[in-house]
């Protein structure tokens, strides 16, 4: 035999970008859930306010499909809509979780629903992660 030629496959440089965004994308999702959990825990504004600025900055980063309106998009941000407007008009308990709660629920599955299956798998597994932390916790 004259030699071995290994049959190692060489990811082209785009799927190498790929798979960086999808770590960043899944790490500013998992960053979204702490701050939204902190803000949840400790009733201050900041933390939402910073965690709708990690999902943005997930949907940036991960973006690769164009959103579609389907039934389950309208059914969601309908949802938080309606929240947000009963939060602001109508129950007399107002609090600042009733407007970030919902608009954290659709800036979420805006950015989700954006995601490639790749950056879809490494966010749930993330917010797995997240979830996993917050059970050990107590």
């Amino acid at each position: 035999m004259h030699g071995s030629i290994s049959a190692t496959r060489i990811a082209p440089a785009g799927d190498v970008a790929k798979i960086k965004t999808g770590g960043l994308a899944a790490s500013l999702f998992f960053v979204s859930l702490a701050l939204a959990c902190a803000g949840s825990r400790i009733g201050y504004v900041w933390p939402w306010a910073l965690s709708a600025l990690a999902l943005l900055g997930a949907g940036w980063a991960g973006a690769a499909v164009r959103a579609k309106a389907t039934p389950l998009a309208v059914a969601v941000f309908g949802f938080a809509g309606w929240t947000a407007i009963n939060t602001l008009l109508v129950s007399p308990a107002y609090t600042s979780a009733g407007l970030y709660h919902p608009l954290l629920l659709a800036l979420a599955f805006a950015v989700f629903s954006r995601f490639d299956d790749l950056t879809d798998r490494r966010a749930a597994l993330a917010a797995l992660a997240g979830g996993a932390l917050l059970a050990l916790w107590g």
